[in-house]
């Protein structure tokens, strides 16, 4: 009857605990002390961080007595305390230290030293609250229980390979305690005395379940040592004679029996390499290229799971320096059979190269085929498939998909004023803004040049394509700092939506191409949807490219002149030469048509340099000695010496300087300031005058006005609607004639077409106007025989005007 009740309370459980040294359940002697040994080593290496954790917590507890009158009683509890930890514990570690890799037979370490060790502890701890419990409140009770039950956990995790030490600092601690309690009872103290009891009998059941998965543990790990030791010598011998290395791992995928070369191709110790998953090993550390990295955690997973052979496995590895590496790796299961030819899987032996040279090659060769090495986006190439993938998605769906090309505004102009490396870096952080408004929304892809595209899916209409579209051209409404120098850049954008615009990659980037390059030449907007009959458009205008090229040397171009009005004497004063096309298969062709392809493909410097001539030698023959006005185009100002041009004009028509005035716009200011600013300069010495064209409507106008030497600001047309009411413009225009006049500048209003917008400017004190109330252009003759001024005289408008 007695042992049945020791059975049901666990007496008998317990005392097993109590009695049972693990190390002797393995009747080999050599192994056994090896089970000591690592017994030993579990505690060693904690030992430190646990003795460090009870002086904090004595300290702790001491604190609480602060001012308390067992303050004294605890201080001299604690002073002991440390006395005793170092007395009884330092001396046994440092001894066990110096046998720490002895792994014979004749060791002599047991667990019951260690078993003295934890009596000691307990029965130091055992007798704090017995001191302290009679005069100490009940919060300070609570906390010696809290304190103990914390100390019952570490200091059992901390003994879990000895159980019987782990057992017995449990129950010692545990005892103690409840025995302090009782002898100074307090009611409050019956749910913490419950908690620890119940805790700590917790502790002795998982101790008693770890103590015997130590001992299965071993045993596996002595018959696996045993069946490979022979084959283990003999395949470490043909590792030292080649590049390959050994690799082996336990049934959970831990890694077993490293070798030399293993730890140096891991640039890890075998201490940090032994038992590490061999899965995690290789992937848990590859950043890049998410998609390949599951790829191969998958194939490495599935055979290890299947229990099967595998063969050249491409796998990477992150060293601990940061370098990435490549390993392939071959390997096969360790199947034992017993005696009833049962199998049992011991793990995976097998060899591993280091392939990293190989393949660091290969993916530059696939990287440079498929990336745009600038920016590192998509290229043409990869970006076609990835077209193509996103329309087979549409085939089955309600919505289509958006290619929008976007190409630079005036990129060329960047490239040939502050060099390409600056033509480079724009074309990164254009890249960079592009990913970031889209991020995964989008695929974002250089095409070549200034040229990018981006790919947008849920895209079937115009509406939704134009909404897209200003998202890009928000990319732009920040300036770039580009060379140091802050520039306003856009661009035009061509959109193409399949499968209504095209059924495959090409015929839509084609399509997207046509409405790019209508988009370009179309003043109104910045983006153009694709239609049909586009390319037709594109065909003429190319056309009109090439025989723009023979249009100087065939006297194709001339000039008209638009007369500029005095508004204080109401008489003409100068004209602003305007250059026009008569074609001989179409016509006359409209400038807004002719001179953006003239621009688009450089022909528009030697076309003003022709004007600047012409217009001087048809003014050098007048015979009322007015102003001629030429306006200039930014790319005069790169790769030409301008003033050298002006000055030879000059020279041969005998045209007295002050009578020619050059006009420029805002954007020759854009780039290249500085050399830009000399070359200003340097006409004004030669007796010319410089106008600022098309005021107000580019950037940073005002500090444009006070670092170049301008004589007279042109107020934009836009400025001037066709409604008589200016509204919010009249104030604008108001603002710019008084900042003129407090800078010593003249202004001339451009556009001006009613009698309304003529007396404002009078009334404001604009200097000059022009527009077709005064006169259309005319042409040289008209000027020389005076009919311009006879024709001003019989305007009737002009006469209401004026009074």
């Amino acid at each position: 009857m007695s042992n049945d009740k020791n059975s049901v309370f666990g007496i008998e459980k317990l005392k097993s605990i109590f009695e049972d040294d693990v190390a002797n359940r393995i009747t080999d002697p050599k192994n056994a002390a090896l089970l000591r040994a690592e017994q030993f080593q579990i505690i060693r290496a904690n030992i430190s961080t646990v003795a460090l954790g009870n002086i904090f917590a004595g300290f702790l507890i001491v604190l609480t007595f602060v001012g308390k009158p067992d303050f004294v009683t605890s201080l001299i509890w604690y002073i002991g305390f440390l006395l005793i930890i170092s007395v009884s514990m330092g001396p046994s570690v440092r001894k066990r230290a110096k046998n720490k890799s002895k792994r014979t037979n004749k060791s002599t370490y047991s667990d019951r030293t260690q078993v003295k060790l934890s009596v000691v502890l307990a029965l130091i701890w055992v007798a704090m609250p017995f001191l302290v419990f009679g005069n100490a409140d009940i919060n300070q009770r609570l906390f010696i229980v809290a304190a103990t039950i914390a100390l019952i956990g570490v200091g059992s995790f901390f003994l879990s390979g000895v159980p019987r030490a782990a057992v017995t600092f449990s129950i010692l601690m545990m005892g103690g305690l409840v025995l302090a309690i009782a002898v100074n009872w307090h009611p409050m103290m019956l749910n913490s005395t419950i908690l620890l009891i119940s805790f700590t009998m917790l502790i002795v059941s998982i101790v008693k379940e770890n103590s015997r998965f130590l001992i299965d543990r071993m045993n596996d790990r002595i018959a696996l040592i045993e069946s490979n030791d022979t084959i283990s010598d003999l395949l470490r011998e043909h590792e030292d004679s080649g590049y390959e290395w050994l690799w082996e791992t336990g049934p959970q995928g831990e890694i077993r029996n490293v070798s030399k070369k293993f730890t140096q191709a891991a640039g890890l110790s075998s201490e940090k390499l032994l038992n590490k998953n061999i899965t995690n090993l290789l992937l848990g550390d590859c950043p890049d290229d998410p998609m390949r990295t599951q790829s191969c955690k998958h194939d490495i997973g599935k055979h290890i799971s299947l229990k099967k052979p595998f063969r050249d496995a491409i796998v990477r590895y992150m060293r601990p320096d940061g370098v990435l590496r490549w390993w392939k790796l071959s390997g096969r299961p360790i199947i034992e059979r017993d005696e009833n030819e049962d199998k049992e899987f011991l793990g995976y032996r097998g060899v591993a190269i280091d392939i990293t040279d190989s393949k660091n090659s290969e993916d530059k060769i696939a990287y440079m085929a498929l990336f745009d090495s600038l920016t590192n986006l998509p290229n043409r190439a990869s970006f076609k498939e990835q077209i193509d993938f996103s329309i087979g998605r549409t085939v089955d769906s309600d919505f289509g998909v958006a290619l929008f090309v976007i190409d630079l505004d005036k990129f060329k102009h960047i490239n040939d004023t502050l060099g390409h490396p600056a033509g480079d870096e724009l074309l990164v952080m254009v890249a960079k803004r592009l990913q970031n408004r889209f991020g995964e929304a989008a695929i974002v892809a250089r095409l070549g040049g200034d040229e990018f595209a981006v790919v947008i899916d849920g895209i079937n209409n115009a509406a939704m394509a134009q909404e897209h579209a200003l998202k890009i051209m928000e990319c732009f409404e920040k300036t770039f700092v580009i060379a140091g120098r802050k520039m306003g850049i856009s661009c035009s954008i061509g959109v193409a939506i399949a499968p209504d615009h095209g059924e495959n990659a090409g015929d839509l980037i084609k399509n997207a191409d046509l409405a790019l390059y209508r988009a370009k030449t179309d003043t109104s907007s910045s983006y153009n949807l694709f239609e049909a009959g586009m390319d037709l458009m594109v065909r003429e205008r190319r056309r009109l490219g090439q025989e723009l090229q023979l249009a100087i040397d065939n006297d194709e171009l001339y000039l008209l002149y638009q007369p500029l009005l005095s508004t204080a004497t109401d008489t003409i004063i100068g004209y602003e030469a305007l250059v026009r096309w008569k074609n001989p298969r179409c016509g006359i062709v409209n400038p807004d048509h002719f001179i953006p392809i003239a621009e688009e493909n450089g022909m528009i410097v030697d076309i003003g340099i022709w004007v600047i001539r012409q217009a001087c030698k048809e003014a050098a023959s007048w015979q009322n000695s007015k102003r001629v006005a030429v306006n200039l185009s930014p790319l005069q100002f790169v790769g030409i010496q301008l003033e050298s041009v002006v000055a030879l004009a000059l020279a041969d028509s005998g045209l007295v300087p002050s009578r020619l005035e050059l006009e420029i716009t805002e954007n020759s200011l854009m780039v290249n300031k500085d050399a830009t600013l000399n070359t200003l300069r340097n006409l004004r010495q030669l007796g010319i005058s410089i106008a600022l064209d098309d005021f107000g409507t580019g950037y940073s106008s005002l500090s444009y006005l006070m670092s170049y030497p301008f004589d007279k600001i042109k107020i934009d047309r836009s400025f001037l609607s066709t409604n008589d009411n200016l509204g919010t413009n009249a104030t604008l225009i108001r603002t710019i004639i008084g900042l003129a006049k407090s800078l010593g500048m003249r202004t001339t209003a451009e556009g001006v077409e009613t009698i309304e917008h003529l007396e404002f400017l009078k009334n404001e004190g604009c200097d000059e106007i022009q527009g077709f109330l005064i006169s259309q252009p005319v042409p040289p003759s008209a000027i020389e025989s005076g009919e311009d001024e006879k024709s001003l005289m019989e305007n009737a408008a002009f006469h209401q005007a004026t009074g």
